[in-house]
C-alpha cells in the first residue's frame, strides 16, 4: 500500500518543463508543471466545456420558446384586429334589429323597449341562436344527404322508359301465356305498348354493352349501370345508342318499334340486379320523389 501511495504522489508530483522559443530575438520561456496541475487543469476545462455545451442548448431553446410566443402573439394581435373591425358592423346591426323592433311595437301600439331591457332580451335569445345554428348544421347535413341520394339515383333505373303520356302496358312481368305461341311461359320483362317512333330514353346513367340485332328481340339496346343493374330495351324500330357509349340518365337511345318476333308496336324493357331479372314496374316512378 505504501509503495502505490509512493508511486501515485511521485507520478503527480513529477513535474515536466515546457520551453516557449518565441520567432523573435526575446530570450527562451521556460516554466514547470506538475502532473496533477496539468490534470486539475484539463479536469477545469472539462467542466468549463460541459457547461457551456449545456448553456448553449438551453439559450437555443429559450430562443425557440421566444419565436413561439412571439408568433403567437402575432397571430393573437390579428385576431383581435378583426375582431375590432367587425365589431362596429355588429353594434350597428344591432342597433338596427333594435330599431326596427321598436318600429313594430310602436305600430303595433306597444311601448317601445328601454335599452337595459333590450340588452336583457338579447341575452335571452342566446340560447335561441345557439338552438338555431345546431339547428342549421343539422340540416345542412341532411341536404348533404339528399344530395348524395339524388346522385345514388341517377345510377338506379329509376324513370320511365318511354318518353310520352300515350302508352299502355300490354304484358306484365312473371308468368303468362305467350301472345304468339300460346304457351305459358316466363317473360323476363315488361312490355309498354306506344305509337311507332315514340322516343326510348336511358333510366339511368351507364355504358352501352350491347347494341344490334337479337333474333325475336329484333333491336335491342343493353346498358351497364353502377351498383350491379343493367337494363335490356328490345322490338326498336331504330338505334341511336352504339356499343360503347356512355349514357346519361333520360338521353334518346332508340325509338318504339316492331322488330323480331313482335304483335305490335311497343318496348320489352328488362331490368336486371346482379345477374337476375327483377320486376322492372317497382322502379319506373322512384325518381319523381326527388323531383
Amino acid at each position: 500500500m505504501k509503495h502505490l501511495r509512493k508511486r501515485l504522489k511521485s507520478f503527480f508530483y513529477n513535474k515536466t518543463t515546457y520551453m516557449v522559443i518565441p520567432h523573435s530575438e526575446k530570450g527562451i520561456t521556460s516554466f514547470h508543471l506538475s502532473t496533477l496541475a496539468i490534470f486539475l487543469v484539463s479536469v477545469v476545462f472539462f467542466v468549463i466545456v460541459i457547461f457551456g455545451t449545456v448553456f448553449s442548448f438551453q439559450i437555443q431553446d429559450k430562443s425557440n420558446d421566444f419565436q413561439y410566443y412571439y408568433q403567437e402573439n402575432l397571430h393573437y394581435k390579428k385576431q383581435i384586429g378583426r375582431i375590432h373591425e367587425v365589431l362596429p358592423n355588429i353594434t350597428q346591426s344591432q342597433n338596427s334589429i333594435s330599431d326596427k323592433l321598436d318600429e313594430i311595437l310602436s305600430s303595433l301600439g306597444v311601448e317601445a323597449l328601454d335599452i337595459e331591457t333590450k340588452k336583457i332580451r338579447t341575452q335571452d335569445t342566446l340560447p335561441i341562436i345557439s338552438e338555431l345554428d345546431n339547428v342549421e348544421s343539422k340540416m345542412v347535413n341532411i341536404a348533404n344527404y339528399i344530395s348524395n341520394f339524388r346522385k345514388l339515383f341517377h345510377d338506379i333505373p329509376s324513370i320511365f322508359p318511354v318518353l310520352s303520356n300515350k302508352y299502355w302496358f300490354t304484358s306484365p312481368y312473371g308468368l303468362r301465356r305467350h301472345p304468339i305461341t300460346g304457351q305459358a311461359s316466363f317473360h323476363p320483362a315488361i312490355d309498354i305498348a306506344a305509337f311507332p317512333g315514340t322516343p326510348i330514353r336511358a333510366t339511368a346513367d351507364g355504358q352501352v354493352s350491347y347494341s344490334g340485332w337479337r333474333g325475336g328481340y329484333g333491336n335491342v339496346v343493353y346498358l351497364e349501370h353502377a351498383k350491379g343493374y343493367h337494363t335490356r330495351f328490345a322490338h326498336m324500330m331504330r338505334r341511336v345508342a352504339n356499343l360503347g357509349d356512355q349514357v346519361k340518365k333520360g338521353d334518346i337511345i332508340g325509338y318504339v318499334g316492331t322488330t323480331g318476333v313482335s304483335t305490335g308496336y311497343h318496348l320489352h324493357y328488362e331490368l336486371w340486379l346482379n345477374g337476375k331479372t327483377i320486376n322492372p314496374i317497382h322502379y319506373l316512378y322512384l325518381d319523381r320523389f326527388w323531383r
